[in-house]
């Protein structure tokens, strides 16, 4: 799949991000997903203004809702290291 038709479904990189997520064995691997995480909503939130000289980003309700899952799911990985 090229990278036009990936930017179109964020399902996709859903998908990637997950796998990510599942694979890390090392708490260095959790700080990539993050970023990676952070990537996904960059990309898919294009509706953003800037105030205060920060970026405020207004995503739509879809890509909230994924956003949230993939940090629920970061975070329950990052549980699995703490014990």
């Amino acid at each position: 799949m090229d990278y036009l038709s990936i930017k179109n479904h964020p399902e996709v990189a859903f998908k990637k991000a997950n796998k990510v997520i599942t694979s890390c064995t090392k708490e260095s691997h959790l700080k990539a997903a993050r970023k990676y995480i952070n990537l996904f909503f960059k990309t898919y939130c294009d509706n953003y203004s800037i105030k205060s000289g920060f970026r405020v980003y207004k995503p739509s309700s879809m890509v909230a809702d994924l956003y949230d899952t993939l940090l629920h799911n970061l975070s329950s990985k990052e549980r699995q290291f703490d014990r």
